[in-house]
């Protein structure tokens, strides 16, 4: 199988950010339904981003609307360090690589947290008796420049 070539993005991703990017993530939900805005979700959204914390994902600012979820994330190296032995384990089991490690193994870090931040929230969905899909399938990235990188334009 024959690979293509990371886009142009792709390429001046490990001149911008060495070590640990930070990224602007926007989540939507299933035809954009209202299914966020209640306090078990809120609480449960808290609990799953605290309790990364232990696991090196570090959750800045986030707004949670009804029907979207907009945050900042990063990951530490207790997370890369996880999920690289994970990537090893599983590579050993089925003796295949992943693509998506082919391009930058930080993608598939926020990839594989983003299943994880989903199936949470959908759990608490399923609990609350809401019937699914909950989510779209893909999300949207940014990555976030550090501030003294941003020219003044006054605006920022």
């Amino acid at each position: 199988m024959r690979l293509e070539e990371p886009s142009q993005r792709l390429k001046r991703f490990d001149r911008l950010y060495k070590t640990y990017p930070i990224y602007f993530v926007t989540a939507c939900t299933d035809n954009r339904k209202p299914i966020l805005a209640n306090h078990k979700i809120h609480d449960d959204f808290r609990r799953f981003c605290e309790n990364g914390l232990l696991r090196g994902v570090f959750v800045g600012k986030y707004v949670l609307m009804p029907d979207h979820v907009h945050l900042f994330v990063t990951f530490g190296i207790e997370y890369q360090s996880a999920s690289a032995e994970r990537y090893r384990s599983k590579r050993n089991r089925t003796e295949r690589t992943a693509v998506a490690a082919v391009y930058d193994r930080r993608l598939l870090f926020l990839s594989e947290w983003m299943k994880s931040f989903k199936n949470t929230l959908s759990k608490t969905l399923r609990q609350m008796k809401v019937p699914t899909p909950h989510w779209q399938k893909d999300f949207s990235i940014m990555l976030c420049a550090l501030k003294n990188r941003i020219p003044k334009n006054g605006f920022t």
